[in-house]
């Protein structure tokens, strides 16, 4: 997965994943991780976003989800944000 491939450890990406700020209703501030590739960073994804699925279910707009997370002027830093979904 992309998290591997970026060379971020599993153990990091279990803490600080998309599914924590969702579900945490926090911005990514604190869970972006610098990968090894220079001007890169990365939010990690894991299983844990199934929990996002069961607890909202499929049919909720999930896009909404993002606005919490989204809402930081962190994201001004960046020019472009790829959202990697299942």
């Amino acid at each position: 997965n992309l998290t591997d491939l970026m060379g971020v450890s599993q153990e990091i990406a279990r803490t600080r994943s998309i599914a924590d700020a969702i579900l945490e209703k926090k911005g990514i501030d604190s869970f972006i991780v610098p990968t090894r590739t220079e001007g890169v960073d990365l939010v990690a994804s894991t299983p844990k976003l199934r929990e996002i699925e069961r607890q909202f279910g499929a049919s909720f707009e999930q896009d909404k989800l993002l606005n919490a997370p989204f809402d930081t002027p962190k994201m001004d830093d960046y020019e472009i944000v790829i959202i990697d979904t299942h």
